[in-house]
């Protein structure tokens, strides 16, 4: 037992100490009941502050008790700072559905909207009339939980046309539905939504066919990409992406189909069943996560400063430090902030056209930031006439299926730029030439959410996957900074 020695004093100042002590005893027994009754809870057992003063604690099933403190503490670390909320693709998908689910289950004032006219949408469906030159039939509800209206309807009809009213808005909290018609065999095409004024809509591609057999697909297309035959013939590809799932031409099945994709805090869910009479039922709603944008870095980097971070010197401007003591004519010093809760590890790099680079760090541990660079001066043999900085490097993130991949590039004559994204490991065995030319390609949709290629000096660049967020700006220099910072809400 621990020995306390005191100062003598006087007996009022020893008789304040002995109260102060039985104070203490009675907070700790306290605090202990309250500890035992929720262990106690956790295996069935109702435990009272007598039970933990007097060692009547019995507990029958420690390894249960146990186990199931290991799951509190998985469950709780989901909330922590720098915590990804879903370590794999199968745990995406079922964190996602559990969230459409909450929202669905909450105490909405959902309306229907006027085309419904009273009815639901099985009998609507059964009641778009066929004849010989018209068998198959597909019949859309589109549900709307969020505050933004639905507007600016657009349509392609592969096979078909439209049928009754279309609705102009679907305002939020309303539930509308949209009618088409097929020809002889099949009804296909595309039914679109602008997301209020946004810059994203909600496009469905569908088709059903007179042999039963149905088609679905469902994302969050830009507005400005034509709603017309070359965007039913985009299909969502390798790897995934998590804002686009449309399902090839040829892959027609007997159903039910269903479909979830997910572009930052907007989320829709589709199902479709049957044919030749489709039914597709589309809703679409916004998520929140844990913690804001402000909150996730400021309680982020309170954390990196109190660990003294390795190579964490905030007063360091490394703009003005590093770069000018790099002989080669052009440089990329990349300097990379991880506020996950997981390291960065098992990096991998491809560098083109430039000899001249020091070793990409093994790992990038939690809240720290590292730095690295690649240089050229012309005189590689690498080099063609333009002297050029270009290379990519992934590292993955410890625990789940996630890689980061980034390029970068430095051209003499033709100016900076980069590209940011997030694979799934799964899809990606390894960094190569054919991946670099993949994130530079500047024809990939803007809003895409996991993935970005940016000209140096624009706005910076901010992807996203789960609840894991990157960030990256280039200055314009021949001597360049990339920084990129990764965290999550």
């Amino acid at each position: 037992m621990a020995k306390m020695y005191v100062k003598p004093g006087s007996d009022k100042e020893l008789e304040k100490m002995s109260t102060r002590l039985v104070q203490v005893q009675e907070e700790f027994h306290k605090g202990l009941a309250q500890i035992a009754s929720m262990c106690g809870h956790l295996i069935g057992l109702e435990l009272t502050a007598e039970d933990v003063k007097s060692g009547k604690v019995v507990i029958n099933t420690l390894e249960q008790m146990r186990s199931e403190i290991d799951t509190l503490k998985t469950q709780f670390r989901k909330f922590e700072p720098g915590a990804i909320i879903a370590n794999t693709t199968a745990e995406e998908e079922t964190w996602l559905r559990e969230q459409t689910e909450d929202i669905r289950l909450k105490p909405f004032a959902l309306a229907d909207g006027a085309s419904m006219k009273g009815q639901n949408i099985t009998d609507i469906s059964a009641n778009i009339p066929t004849n010989a030159d018209c068998k198959a039939t597909t019949t859309i509800q589109i549900i709307n939980y969020m505050d933004e209206s639905l507007t600016c309807p657009l349509f392609d009809f592969a096979r078909g046309t439209s049928f009754g009213d279309i609705p102009k808005v679907i305002v939020g909290c309303t539930s509308e539905v949209v009618c088409f018609q097929g020809d002889s065999k099949f009804s296909s095409g595309l039914c679109s939504y602008r997301i209020g004024t946004s810059d994203l809509r909600l496009t469905v591609k569908f088709a059903a066919g007179l042999n039963g057999k149905i088609l679905l697909g469902l994302a969050f297309t830009p507005q400005n990409v034509p709603v017309n035959g070359k965007l039913y013939s985009f299909n969502s590809g390798r790897p995934p992406r998590p804002d686009l799932k449309f399902m090839y031409d040829h892959e027609l099945t007997s159903g039910p189909l269903d479909s979830l994709v997910q572009h930052r805090n907007l989320l829709a869910k589709a199902a479709m069943y049957g044919g030749p009479k489709a039914v597709v039922e589309v809703s679409v709603m916004e998520i929140s996560f844990q913690r804001t944008f402000e909150d996730a870095i400021t309680k982020s980097m309170e954390i990196m400063r109190n660990q003294g971070g390795k190579n964490f010197k905030e007063s360091v401007v490394y703009d003005e430090v590093i770069p000018p003591g790099i002989k080669d004519k052009l440089s990329c010093v990349i300097e990379i902030t991880n506020l996950l809760n997981v390291p960065l590890e098992k990096p991998t790099r491809y560098i083109q056209n430039c000899l001249h680079h020091n070793l990409i760090p093994s790992t990038v541990l939690p809240f720290t930031r590292e730095i690295f660079y690649a240089s050229d001066n012309g005189d590689s043999k690498t080099c063609t006439n333009t002297i050029r900085v270009l290379g990519i490097f992934t590292y993955d993130i410890q625990s789940t299926d996630l890689q980061l991949a980034v390029v970068f590039q430095n051209l003499d004559r033709e100016g900076n730029s980069y590209a940011i994204a997030f694979n799934t490991m799964s899809e990606v065995l390894e960094t190569t030439k054919e991946m670099m030319g993949t994130l530079l390609d500047w024809r990939e949709w803007k809003t895409r959410p996991d993935r970005r290629f940016l000209e140096a000096g624009h706005e910076e660049a901010s992807i996203q996957v789960r609840n894991a967020i990157a960030t990256a700006s280039m200055t314009t220099d021949t001597k360049s900074v990339l920084r990129i910072l990764i965290y999550s809400l």
